[in-house]
């Protein structure tokens, strides 16, 4: 498993004596990761590493139906609901099949698995293609064209409309804007009235979804500047807007773009941006980099604390491009698709063996595309363990991280680490002065080993902090050969 360090220069991380009046952070019982440098006051021999996700090389689902005549997957919705797994997934039809004036050309199809390897597709006898509705159709919008969808469970709406979905639609008077939809199930689907949610178009996949942490819908879309006369292409970008009605969105605000630690010729094609549910303030994204010398499309890691100002720490690929011949070598987009199972991570993504524009690129690229690759798109699967996005690492020499003041609530600690092959933690509790907590010293703890997703921190056989609840304590963590990715204080 490879994974990616961050120098120092670049963690932002405060060396500062530990001050007695800090401000404390309240963490209440929520689980906190190692994304960034809050909870790294002082560090001896840590480094914060990306790890990143392993590909399975798995076939999850292939166009194969008529209606799949182009590709499939470049933009696809997977949620985990009770004992099923539902994705929602683009198809695009080439044409011509029957009445191309009738015939979609984006359509948004469904399908099922019960253990999110191997799915099927339902015959819902829902819509009409190609004189026949023996398909898995949903929704194809009002113009019969829909682009780039994303589907999310509202927390907050009545029954009628706990699924929701944000699209690209289009009518040849209006052009491009940005449409809504509501469902009591995820397959029967009515559009929002007014027409358009956000009043522009998009030309990729719209990330929507209910931000808890705000309390308001928040929707992240790729902005083209058509106005660059820099470069030979247009520059892609990736932009927010917010409401409190999902119909009614505000102006779109750029939030991540390329700079200048980024090759020439590259931009941001899709965002894939979550609020990651199982700890507190961590917006994690997986945006695709368009690499317009070879028309790849590389997925990396980006991170927020807020969903508003986004870094990409490190530019190496977070899911590698298979090896050259396979159904994922050229491109990967990452859907609104991370999933839990048990304690890993399933990230869902759409491949595909060509280059993207291949008809805008050189011969020796485009050449590529040929009559075995008219039924193009695979959407498969990678792997992380659970809070698995960046960690805390020592080397076998041994290192110590200290935590800035805290205020938490519960009755034990928990790490999330990787101790195996000769590491241990030592943790401590510290008071507001930076001494040792009487009871829950250095001396008094118990070693930490081994791989574990919530190992238990005890101090002489006792795990129970709770007479600590409410007061200010920072951690101070003695490692050697650890990767700590994240801890919680629970009950």
């Amino acid at each position: 498993m490879f994974a990616y360090l961050l120098p120092l220069s670049l963690l932002a991380v405060c060396a500062a004596a530990l001050a007695a009046d800090a401000q404390p952070i309240d963490i209440g019982h929520r689980k906190q990761l190692f994304i960034d440098s809050r909870f790294i006051a002082d560090q001896k021999n840590v480094t914060l590493t990306m790890n990143p996700a392993q590909r399975t090389g798995e076939a999850c689902l292939v166009a194969d139906q008529a209606l799949e005549r182009g590709w499939i997957g470049s933009y696809l919705t997977v949620i985990h609901e009770g004992d099923r797994f539902r994705m929602w997934y683009e198809a695009f039809h080439w044409g011509p099949v029957g009445d191309r004036a009738s015939a979609p050309l984006c359509k948004l199809c469904y399908a099922e698995s019960e253990d999110g390897i191997h799915w099927t597709k339902p015959h819902l006898g829902l819509y009409d293609f190609d004189g026949s509705r023996d398909n898995n159709l949903v929704f194809h919008g009002r113009a019969n064209w829909i682009h780039g969808c994303c589907v999310f469970v509202d927390p907050t709406a009545p029954p009628g409309e706990r699924y929701k979905m944000i699209y690209g639609d289009r009518y040849r008077e209006e052009g491009r804007a940005t449409a809504g939809a509501y469902s009591s199930d995820g397959i029967h689907w009515q559009a929002y009235e007014p027409r358009f949610i956000v009043k522009r178009g998009t030309d990729t996949q719209n990330i929507a979804f209910y931000d808890t942490r705000i309390n308001k819908y928040v929707a992240y879309q790729r902005l083209n500047n058509h106005e660059n006369t820099e470069y030979p292409y247009d520059i892609r970008a990736v932009c927010r807007a917010e409401a409190s009605e999902f119909t009614s969105f505000s102006k779109p605000v750029v939030v991540m773009e390329a700079d200048e630690r980024d090759p020439a010729y590259c931009d941001i094609y899709n965002n894939a941006i979550t609020l990651y549910p199982y700890a507190q303030d961590a917006y994690i994204g997986f945006p695709s980099i368009f690499y317009h010398s070879d028309g790849s499309l590389v997925p990396q890691l980006a991170i927020s604390r807020d969903g508003v100002q986004w870094s990409r720490p490190w530019r190496e690929p977070f899911i590698e491009l298979g090896p050259e011949g396979s159904f994922d070598c050229r491109t990967i987009y990452v859907g609104a698709s991370l999933v839990r199972a048990g304690d890993e991570l399933w990230l869902y993504y759409g491949a595909q063996r060509r280059p993207h524009g291949a008809k805008q690129l050189p011969k020796r690229l485009a050449s590529v595309v040929t009559a075995e690759t008219e039924y193009e798109g695979t959407i498969s699967r990678a792997v992380l363990r659970l809070d698995g996005f960046v960690s805390a690492d020592t080397p076998m020499s041994g290192g110590e991280l200290t935590t800035p003041p805290l205020v938490f609530a519960g009755s034990r600690l928990e790490l999330n680490m990787n101790a195996a092959g000769g590491g241990e933690v030592i943790v401590e509790l510290l008071d507001e002065e930076g001494k040792a907590i009487e009871g829950f010293s250095a001396d008094d703890a118990d070693p930490l080993y081994y791989n574990n997703v919530r190992a238990v921190a005890t101090w002489r056989g006792n795990p129970d902090v709770s007479a600590l609840q409410g007061q200010s304590v920072r951690l101070r963590l003695t490692m050697r050969a650890t990767k700590l990715y994240a801890f919680q204080f629970v009950q």
